[in-house]
């Protein structure tokens, strides 16, 4: 009984192409197609206009397991205060392209966006970004300095150097076999634990489905294998390290009940227990950025855009005036 209603259930749960094809976002999906590195690509991005323009624009830089479409309630607290917003997708993740070879780097990802402002005729921007959108706005902010005016970082990842910690180091193939066994119900467990501090609401599914459908899909290899790539960008290239030379003013808004830490699994006990210390690793990159407004959620997790979206837009649109 216990195994024909888990088959029951596994068959009705949705399965996505490796492009997100069957998943919708909230608004309307536009496509920006280039060449990187001898290849044809496309980035999938929304660009949504308010009613009542401000003159300004923010870029939406998403993280590892999210897309531009988990930004929804943000775009909407930002497009009615007057805010053009646009989202990407970036390559390799959600709706975008996902080339079996490409050289991923933080740079690659900023210089595509970059590619994407200049498409869409859009000069000087603030950027918001989260967890691993976190460290690609930092980097576009460096390659950049000119072009952004203000950097909003929500619970970036990256404000450590796990490598350096003596993380041990993955291979793109352990990684790819890792990413392999992803289930809804290991993203589930894992999103309740960091990104929401134990806590779990229905409306979190949404998400949860959103990243599980893709490796239920026809192309659940390349979107592991796209993950693998991406994993070892993350892990091998730090932008700690250069905090000081960014010159925009700095937002940064943190969950305090956030523990997130790339390979943290595989470290050593000693050293687990001390990694994604939050309230420290904020306070610690308020410090190292030359202007930096630290913002504190002493309840929330990874992902307070998501978790209590009123008290978050609250402090991001105060903090972006």
């Amino acid at each position: 009984m216990i195994f024909a209603l888990a088959a029951l259930l596994l068959a009705a749960a949705p399965a996505y192409g490796p492009e997100l094809e069957g998943f919708d976002y909230a608004f309307p999906v536009q496509r920006f197609d280039f060449e990187s590195q001898r290849q044809k690509l496309h980035m999938s991005y929304l660009d949504i206009r308010p009613q009542r323009p401000n003159g300004r624009a923010i870029v939406l830089l998403h993280g590892k397991n999210f897309c531009a479409g988990t930004w929804e309630t943000t775009i909407r607290a930002l497009s009615e205060a007057g805010w053009r917003v646009i989202a990407p997708d970036q390559i390799g993740f959600c709706k975008s392209s996902k080339p079996e070879r490409y050289q991923y780097s933080f740079q690659q990802l900023a210089a595509n966006t970059r590619a994407l402002l200049d498409h869409l005729g859009v000069g000087r921007v603030a950027l918001l970004g989260h967890s691993t959108g976190g460290m690609l706005a930092v980097r576009y902010a460096l390659l950049y300095s000119d072009q952004v005016e203000r950097l909003a970082l929500v619970n970036p990842i990256g404000l450590e150097d796990w490598k350096a910690l003596g993380v041990p180091w993955r291979s793109v193939d352990e990684w790819y076999a890792r990413e392999l066994k992803t289930t809804a119900e290991g993203i589930r467990q894992y999103e309740q634990a960091t990104y929401y501090a134990g806590q779990w609401r229905p409306e979190y599914d949404r998400w949860v489905e959103m990243l599980a459908g893709m490796y239920r899909g026809p192309g659940k290899e390349i979107v592991a294998w796209s993950s693998a790539l991406l994993y070892d960008m993350i892990f091998t290239q730090p932008v700690v390290y250069e905090f000081d030379k960014v010159q925009a003013p700095v937002l940064l808004l943190i969950g305090q009940k956030d523990n997130t830490a790339i390979g943290k699994d595989a470290a050593p006990p000693e050293l687990k227990q001390k990694l994604g210390d939050y309230p420290r690793l904020g306070k610690q990159a308020a410090k190292r950025f030359p202007h930096a407004t630290l913002v504190e959620f002493p309840e929330l997790g990874h992902a307070p855009q998501i978790q209590d979206p009123a008290r978050f837009h609250q402090a991001l649109l105060a903090g972006l005036r």
